[in-house]
């Protein structure tokens, strides 16, 4: 957006770059997730009939992210390789892959699963993780017919799904 490449982009982020301007759509829940496959064939019960797992993990490479003890404060019996991540990745979209093709679990935004059957949420939903839906523009564009009246189109349509966004729907099957 710098040089002008959109007018308008729709961008999940903790805080909007100062050159741009625009709203908070809704906040974005995340969870932990695995592809079914690979959580049935991790995890067991053990002696005390608490299931416990043997799961890798793909950790995030973002900056102030510790996916490591995310894992260990919401997956408490998560056995010792939770601790060494196959793999990190900085993109989302390369985080959901990872998974389902069975490297391990991670995690991802809420809404990333509900639309994918292969995956199985593993954790407690994190309803506020920091991160936001904004749709943001150039302020010189701001009040501009076309882009006010895409924008609270994009605005009103996205509002339709804030529960999923947000985490509060637990299944859309």
């Amino acid at each position: 957006m710098n040089k002008y490449e959109a007018d308008v982009i729709i961008r999940i982020t903790k805080s909007p770059p100062e050159t741009l301007v625009g709203r908070k759509l809704a906040d974005v829940a995340a969870a932990l997730y695995a592809s079914k496959e690979y959580w049935r064939k991790h995890t067991k019960k053990s002696r005390k009939g608490i299931k416990e797992n043997s799961c890798r993990w793909i950790g995030n490479a973002w900056p102030g992210e510790t996916s490591e003890a995310r894992v260990r404060k919401h997956l408490p019996h998560a056995g010792p390789t939770a601790a060494r991540p196959a793999a990190h990745v900085n993109e989302v979209i390369a985080m959901k892959e990872l998974i389902k093709a069975g490297l391990g679990g991670g995690r991802l935004l809420y809404l990333m699963r509900d639309t994918d059957r292969s995956l199985q949420r593993v954790s407690p939903v994190f309803p506020r993780v920091g991160w936001g839906l904004w749709i943001l523009t150039h302020e010189d564009l701001r009040w501009t017919t076309r882009v006010k009246v895409f924008t609270d189109f994009i605005a009103n349509a996205l509002s339709t799904q804030k529960d999923l966004l947000e985490g509060r729907i637990t299944d859309m099957r």
